[in-house]
């Protein structure tokens, strides 16, 4: 596998590397998953808040996690982040697949050595690759689910340290099409997002562990957030765990 460039952000469906990132045998469930606006944890923003008068910019969604015992050669990262509306409809303003009002204007890296933050623990290095599908209707009108997964070459395994934070990824919402001509409704409208799940993969395919219980907050709001209704992982886990098998 060709080592990611840093400042590489990828945008390329699951592909093969949902091979790499293997299925889900012994799965175990430990420690915690955060998600935040901007850092990590306590670092980052619980909630953004936007007044939606410029196309330039961008808003950065932070996922980490707290490591359990017991990982001692991961490979890969798997994890499915929910968005939710109370309105009717997810806004157009979050209609970022192919033929949406926003097509494209949605990214997500595994990149923080060139760009940061780093107040958690970086286990990547630059070296990840991965990619994301975003599905809007799933599993409703009022509904978006973000699956996305990274892996590193198997000889760059990872040792992780139990009860340390780590970096996992970056959602990336660019702020384009927000105002004006060609605009696209809906940037004002209360959203929350929830990182519902995030499977820690392990050489080999045995000992993968999957997190779904927050660390601290696994839910991360928009323009005062839509509620935790849906934040809870139980809702979604048959649907998550047949994703990658």
């Amino acid at each position: 596998m060709t080592r990611l460039p840093r400042g590489h952000r990828i945008t390329s469906t699951l592909g093969a590397l949902t091979l790499i990132a293997l299925a889900w045998p012994d799965l175990t469930y430990a420690a915690g998953v955060n998600l935040s606006w901007d850092d990590c944890s306590s670092a980052g923003a619980s909630e953004k808040t936007f007044a939606c008068n410029t196309n330039t910019g961008v808003a950065v969604l932070i996922g980490s996690f707290v490591a359990p015992n017991g990982v001692t050669a991961m490979t890969a990262i798997e994890a499915t982040l929910d968005f939710w509306t109370l309105a009717d409809s997810l806004p157009s303003w979050w209609q970022f697949t192919t033929g949406g009002c926003r097509a494209g204007r949605l990214s997500t890296s595994f990149d923080f050595a060139s760009s940061g933050p780093s107040t958690c623990s970086d286990p990547w290095s630059g070296a990840a690759l991965g990619g994301n599908a975003y599905v809007v209707d799933s599993p409703g009108a009022k509904h978006a689910r973000l699956r996305l997964v990274a892996a590193v070459p198997p000889d760059r395994q990872l040792a992780l340290n139990a009860d340390q934070e780590y970096y996992a990824f970056k959602v990336i919402i660019t702020f384009q099409k927000t105002t004006g001509a060609g605009s696209c409704a809906g940037c004002d409208e209360p959203v929350s997002i929830a990182l519902s799940s995030l499977t820690l993969c392990q050489a080999g395919g045995t000992n993968n562990v999957v997190l779904t219980e927050p660390a601290l907050s696994n839910l991360a709001t928009w323009q005062g957030g839509a509620g935790s209704s849906y934040a809870h992982q139980s809702i979604y886990y048959g649907q998550i765990r047949s994703i990658f098998r």
